[in-house]
């Protein structure tokens, strides 16, 4: 015959204090992941992946679709030419920086 509630067992369940290995190794999980779960990481992340489609957007005046998604999403790090979001005519100078890419980070996969 089958009942509707539980015996109380209480001391199957791993405690720090337990020889058991899987209390010791969910400390270990969550010691790992805690930082992963930052909303800080998550805010500059998601910040990254605007900034690099925001880049490709824009260097899709000056090349091809094609060119753009190799050299800016198809790779481990974009080199950006920032000359794509300042004209040469205001800004005579060429200033071309390293950005961690798609294949970097992954909020802009």
């Amino acid at each position: 015959m089958s009942t509707n509630t539980l015996s109380d067992k209480s001391s199957e369940f791993a405690t720090p204090e337990s020889d058991s290995g899987s209390a010791n190794a969910n400390e270990l999980f969550l010691k790992f992941l805690t930082p992963f779960a930052s909303l800080k990481l998550t805010v500059v992340l998601f910040a990254m992946a605007i900034f690099i489609i925001l880049a490709g957007t824009m260097a899709q005046v000056n090349k091809d679709i094609w060119v753009v998604i190799d050299e800016y999403f198809r790779t481990g790090f974009a080199k950006i030419e920032f000359n794509i979001f300042f004209p040469l005519l205001f800004f005579p100078i060429s200033i071309n920086r390293i950005y961690p890419a798609s294949y970097t980070s992954p909020a802009a996969g």
